[in-house]
This record gives structure tokens, sequence and C-alpha cells, in this order.
């Protein structure tokens, strides 16, 4: 099986930007505010409900308690400058 690596950071697209301020470089759950999260993307608050539902459906979040945590299907990987 071929692994794919995809840098996220820099992404224009708001649901990519809004999983890399989830995620970050976390690999332990973190609790997600919607309101803070959007206007720190400067999207809707709704829009960012939207995307976390669409992470946990997708397996890429997994809820833990009132936190959100990476799984497996999202790798980190050390960027070298």
């Amino acid at each position: 099986m071929i692994e794919r690596a995809v840098i996220i950071n820099d992404s224009r697209d708001e649901s990519l930007r809004i999983l890399d301020a989830i995620i970050s470089d976390r690999r332990v759950g973190v609790e997600i505010s919607p309101t803070e999260l959007a206007k720190q993307i400067g999207v809707t608050e709704s829009t960012v409900r939207y995307n976390v539902r669409k992470f946990v459906k997708l397996g890429y979040l997994r809820p833990v308690g009132r936190t959100y945590e990476p799984t497996k299907k999202i790798v980190f990987l050390k960027k070298n400058d």
C-alpha cells in the first residue's frame, strides 16, 4: 500500500484549514470551541460544526468525551526545512 502525505497548514480550502486548526501538531484530544475556531479561521460557526461532523464521519477525528482526537488515518510527519 502506498501512503500519501498532504501539507494542510497552508491550504486555502476551508475544511482543510479547519482540520489543521483542530489537530495542528497534536496527537492527543483537543476540546473544540466552534465559536473560537470560526473566528480564528474566518468562517461561520455552522461551517466549523459541519466540518467536524464530516471529519468524524470520514474517520479522521474521533470524539472522546468533550474532545476530538485524530485517528490513525492522520499521520504526523516531521517537516525538514
